[in-house]
């Protein structure tokens, strides 16, 4: 039995073999196919179609020459290459289902309103500001939007003898910045990131007790003034995802600001809501 299965086999082979047929492509764009009954190298090629034509090409007529065999291998392999990059794409769609993605920030619309509240290091005063940015989530690693605050700091010098006693400043700024934020992890705890740059308008306003020689005593100074500036900051800390629409920012953040006396940096933390 054996015997007579692989017989059959090879005769099924030597049938195929028999009957496939050669291909000729021509420079001039056609293809024909047949069998050819005579092959001189560098001279030409006899060829005879399936319609039992004879047909004679010299080899500069002739792109190339394919037995149907190979035509079938490389077909062949064209679709195994092809199953392979669908299953291994598939795999890959499987893997990232299989991710856990509750608490990833969801693609679209997105908005934040943070409260920054820190202090200037060199001089130590207090600073805060309240904010709010609006824009669009590219993925949970990226997002990009514009926003808007106000913040406000204030000092007080001791500054007893001489011609001052005491001097007060108040400034409050409003702020117009591009941001860019992101996130990494997949868990309901998360590390959170962002930078910022833009614009601010600050308004500020001096008290000062100042000593009169004439009259030999101190009297109140007041003046205020407007004035831009730049402004840029980051942050790198956690977030906390509550649902799938809101989240919770806790973060230190460092900002910068170029004012009208020179530039100082602030240093604090940050909280924040996303929704």
């Amino acid at each position: 039995m054996k015997k007579l299965l692989l017989t059959i086999m090879v005769a099924v082979i030597s049938l195929c073999a028999a009957t496939a047929r050669d291909v000729v492509y021509l420079k001039n764009g056609y293809v024909e196919r047949g069998r050819i009954t005579e092959h001189i190298p560098g001279e030409k090629v006899v060829f005879v179609t399936e319609d039992n034509r004879t047909l004679i090409f010299t080899e500069s007529e002739i792109e190339k020459i394919e037995h149907e065999d190979e035509i079938a291998i490389r077909e062949q392999k064209q679709r195994e290459k092809e199953e392979k990059e669908r299953l291994k794409k598939e795999e890959k769609e499987r893997k990232m289902k299989a991710i856990d993605t509750r608490w990833s920030a969801k693609k679209g619309y997105a908005g934040f309103v943070d409260v920054e509240l820190g202090a200037e290091p060199y001089d130590g005063y207090f600073a805060y500001s309240i904010s709010t940015t609006h824009g669009y989530q590219i993925n949970h690693h990226a997002f990009i939007g514009v926003g808007f605050g106000y913040g406000s700091n204030e000092y007080y010098y001791n500054l007893e003898g001489g011609d001052h006693y005491y001097k007060y400043h108040r400034e409050s700024n409003f702020d117009l910045f591009a941001t860019f934020k992101g996130n990494v992890g997949r868990s309901r705890i998360q590390f959170t990131y962002g930078a910022k740059v833009g614009l601010a308008i600050y308004s500020c306003n001096l008290w000062e007790e100042v000593y009169n020689y004439e009259t030999r005593s101190f009297y109140d100074y007041e003046s205020s003034y407007i004035y831009p500036g730049f402004i840029a900051g980051g942050y790198l800390g956690a977030r906390i995802v509550a649902s799938s629409k809101i989240a919770f920012n806790i973060t230190p953040y460092c900002n910068f600001r170029d004012r009208h006396y020179g530039g100082e940096w602030t240093i604090g933390a940050r909280l924040g809501i996303e929704f």
